[in-house]
């Protein structure tokens, strides 16, 4: 079938979770490349510049059927979806690598009856801590997440990000690693930023996030305030030192007020601050449907804590919130 062809099927078609749906990155990343992957077995990576004498290249990150739809090198740090892929193999734009999917690789996978390997393996705590101290003790390099900072207008949060909160910059993977821990201190998950571009994200095999980020610093205080996503989680804590007051937040705005995560603050009088936008404002209204003493803070449309550049202060307005040296933030 051809792209042209395609264009008279529902729009759908050529948003980019459809293509990832449709073409498996594994089945994709062997015929464009003869790199067939067995799941978390690790294979060469492709990059041309990378002479990848022990493989370090595999897929991550499963879909609800358990299908990979991403690929990435703990050696050079390289990470892409099947779009990227596609993209790097032809040397065309993101638009042209679409329709290169649509009328040559979809119609040629459905008709291979491939069946892709699909992520069954039940991952513990044990695999987590090991995965994580293996990176934690290489490449570990101050200047990748100074830089990560500075990109994000967060640089005075230096300090306070490595000591309070555990992150750190890795060389090899040109990341910074965010590790989550429960309420004792139990290792649950952990998350990599890009330090190049902060949208870029992926975690650990088997990382799961069942409670609020920031849930093992909780020092029991009457008032929270929830924040969307880790950035503005520990920019919110960093401006708020001194104050009586605990900061949280969730993963990302698709975690619903469930489990361990709502009955940590359901009866807590909490300030709400996430995105403004459509994700983040259905995110605040399941949270606040769930929080009886929750309260809405406005930021301006389409900024989150962060990239609005008010400080938290003013944000908040703390009248309410009492200068409790006995209760605050550390």
């Amino acid at each position: 079938m051809s792209v042209w062809t395609e264009l008279a099927q529902p729009v759908d078609h050529y948003e980019p979770a459809y293509i990832k749906k449709e073409l498996p990155i594994e089945w994709t990343l062997g015929v464009l490349w003869d790199l067939w992957g067995t799941g978390h077995h690790k294979i060469r990576c492709p990059m041309p510049d990378h002479n990848d004498s022990t493989p370090s290249f595999n897929l991550y990150e499963p879909n609800s059927s358990g299908v990979f739809q991403k690929m990435g090198c703990l050696g050079c740090g390289f990470r892409a979806d099947v779009i990227d892929l596609i993209r790097m193999h032809y040397d065309v734009s993101y638009t042209e690598a679409i329709q290169i999917a649509l009328s040559d690789l979809i119609p040629q996978y459905h008709a291979s009856g491939y069946t892709p390997n699909v992520d069954n393996r039940e991952a513990t705590v044990e695999d987590v801590w090991d995965e994580y101290g293996k990176i934690i003790t290489t490449g570990v390099d101050d200047n990748i997440l100074r830089h990560f900072l500075n990109n994000k207008l967060m640089s005075p949060v230096d300090t306070f990000a490595r000591n309070e909160w555990r992150w750190k910059g890795h060389r090899h993977l040109h990341g910074i690693s965010m590790p989550h821990f429960s309420e004792v201190g139990e290792l649950t998950g952990v998350r990599f930023r890009d330090f190049r571009d902060s949208k870029r994200k992926w975690g650990i095999l088997g990382s799961r996030f069942p409670q609020l980020y920031g849930a093992w610093r909780d020092r029991g205080n009457e008032d929270v305030v929830l924040c969307e996503g880790e950035t503005d989680t520990v920019w919110t804590s960093w401006d708020l030192q001194g104050r009586a007051v605990d900061v949280f937040g969730i993963v990302t705005a698709n975690q619903r007020p469930e489990n361990g995560a709502l009955a940590q603050v359901k009866n807590r009088r909490c300030w709400i601050m996430f995105d403004n936008d459509d994700a983040g404002n259905r995110a605040a209204d399941q949270w606040l449907s769930a929080l009886p003493r929750a309260k809405r803070i406005e930021i301006p449309a389409g900024e989150d804590v962060l990239s609005c550049h008010i400080p938290v202060k003013r944000l908040l307005s703390l009248k309410e919130l009492a200068e409790d040296g006995s209760k605050t933030e550390n």
